[in-house]
């Protein structure tokens, strides 16, 4: 049987779920939530991915649990398969299972030779960065603030924003 994610965006097996809970303490679900690491590190396993199925490695920090946790998945499949690489202290603590009833035995080691092998790539985009916002002062001509529609219409921040949004786009190439 096949599980969702609460977004929509990642699939997979309800039985290796469970056994991956068991196995490692963590469930697929908190595990996903690498992919909102802007930080996290991903690589392409060319050793272990086929036509069918393009395998990635991801390394990054989850959220809620402060733990870094190692991920392979796929974009055929969604969601496959996920090892916890439990790699700081603080995070030891975070897990539901004692690190003496975690089993690492289908973790592969991460030799030097293994990791030579892996391609890094830019990380796959799951969710939609949302810009932060910053307030600040700036002093803009009257006449410009009057096209955008300071005092009349609701959104000449956004508008404005969306402007220069476009000019350091265009600026740097991503336009």
């Amino acid at each position: 049987m096949t599980e969702k994610s609460d977004d929509g965006l990642f699939e997979w097996d309800a039985a290796k779920n469970i056994i991956n809970i068991h196995k490692h303490g963590i469930s697929f679900q908190e595990a996903i939530g690498i992919f909102k690491d802007q930080n996290r590190l991903e690589f392409f396993d060319e050793n272990h991915s086929t036509d069918e199925e393009q395998r990635y490695i991801t390394l990054g920090r989850l959220p809620v649990k402060m733990v870094i946790v190692l991920v392979v998945s796929t974009d055929r499949q969604g969601f496959t398969r996920k090892y916890p690489q439990d790699m700081h202290q603080k995070g030891r603590k975070s897990f539901t299972m004692k690190d003496k009833n975690i089993d690492f035995s289908d973790i592969p080691e991460l030799t030097d030779e293994y990791l030579s092998t892996l391609k890094k790539v830019e990380p796959r985009q799951f969710y939609k960065v949302v810009p932060v916002k910053e307030p600040c002062h700036i002093l803009i001509d009257k006449d410009v603030l009057d096209f955008f529609g300071k005092g009349r219409k609701r959104g000449y921040q956004t508008r404005i924003n969306h402007v220069l949004r476009e000019y350091m786009n265009k600026h740097l190439g991503r336009a």
